[in-house]
């Protein structure tokens, strides 16, 4: 004859017997946060993969300053950043050759 292992389904964690005295988080900030954390990353990916081998020899081939690179740069970024969003949208309800 075997015996069945009992398990105790009453048992409640102590962390749920505690009432959390901050208000929950809407559904409205956690888009917004992960919003935030989507845009961060895709310009952090631009800038360091893209751009930085190309910039010397855009520099070299219109004469820019160092300065004026990095402005270069900085705008390419953002301009990518702002480029992807639309991008994303038709991407997804059309044909990659189509966009």
């Amino acid at each position: 004859m075997t015996h069945a292992a009992q398990v105790d389904t009453s048992a409640v964690p102590a962390g749920d017997m505690q009432e959390s005295s901050r208000a929950p988080i809407s559904r409205l900030m956690i888009g917004v946060g992960f919003l935030l954390v989507v845009l961060s990353y895709m310009v952090n990916a631009m800038d360091r993969q893209v751009f930085p081998p190309l910039l010397p020899n855009i520099r070299a081939e219109y004469g820019f300053s160092l300065e004026q690179g990095g402005l270069l740069a900085t705008n390419f970024t953002l301009g990518m950043a702002l480029a992807g969003l639309p991008a994303g949208y038709l991407l997804d309800r059309f044909r990659r050759k189509t966009v």
